[in-house]
């Protein structure tokens, strides 16, 4: 769960009824060129590698990303793939 605090279960399960105003959403965030900036703050996560668990240089960060945010970066990302690869 990102700094959003949505699930994404929440998303999928809420799917038919937030649909129209995600895309909504996302489409003025497109045409405008803008992208909140709340959707950018992440919470980092320490994950452990290997080695001593008392060194630091053990651990790599994760960055967990508000939900919404992944779901524009993915449908960007499937137009531009999709039209790329077409074209």
């Amino acid at each position: 769960m990102g700094l959003d605090k949505l699930i994404s279960r929440l998303l999928k399960d809420a799917e038919p009824v937030i649909t129209p105003s995600l895309t909504k959403l996302f489409n003025f965030s497109i045409k405008n060129k803008t992208f909140p900036k709340v959707w950018k703050a992440a919470r980092i996560v320490p994950v452990y590698r290997a080695g001593a668990q008392d060194d630091p240089s053990n651990y790599r960060p994760v960055y967990i990303l508000p939900t919404i945010s992944k779901n524009l970066e993915k449908a960007v990302h499937n137009q531009l793939s999709s039209y790329l690869n077409d074209n």
